[in-house]
């Protein structure tokens, strides 16, 4: 979030689009976003909507921002499929060279994205380091070594400029 404030030079319409309002991580996902629009005061969260994690879900919300006269300049989506879904709702506007998309997961089919200058970042939660880490922990802990509470495994944001290193071609 903190990189897409910045390319929006710290103003701009905020929407967002939530996972499953079931599931944990879709409020501390948009929290995170939350918190850093919140450090920005010309940026405004306009609307946001769960679109389940879906694709198609989001593609439908994000067709019906348009058409009722929402005005955005980014769409943050909770995970990569609902930033596809709204990729295509804005290529079917016509809009998609006006608002910039972010996700998050770093999936096949975003950094695809990516590469076809239509997604402006996704965040890499780091599955392999995540197991690493879980693997060492797990090795320690049965050798009576004190575990903390929490491994933190950093993300990594993904945009048009180092996506390659992720990207099977």
């Amino acid at each position: 979030m903190v990189h897409l404030a910045e390319k929006l030079g710290g103003k701009g319409n905020i929407a967002i689009l939530m996972g499953s309002l079931k599931n944990l991580a879709s409020f501390e996902r948009t929290e995170g976003i939350e918190y850093i629009a919140d450090r920005y005061p010309d940026i405004n969260i306009v609307t946001k909507t769960s679109g389940r994690w879906l694709r198609p879900f989001a593609k439908s919300i994000v067709k019906h921002w348009l058409s009722s006269g929402v005005e955005f300049d980014a769409v943050v989506a909770n995970n990569d499929e609902m930033a596809i879904g709204a990729i295509k709702a804005l290529e079917n506007s016509g809009k998609l060279s006006e608002v910039l998309v972010a996700g998050v997961d770093a999936t096949d089919a975003a950094l695809q994205e990516l590469k076809n200058g239509k997604l402006y970042l996704t965040v890499l939660q780091d599955a392999k380091k995540q197991g690493e880490q879980l693997l060492k922990t797990a090795y320690r802990a049965a050798n009576g070594e004190t575990i903390r509470n929490e491994i933190w495994v950093p993300f990594k944001l993904v945009t048009r400029e180092n996506y390659r290193s992720l990207i099977a071609e």
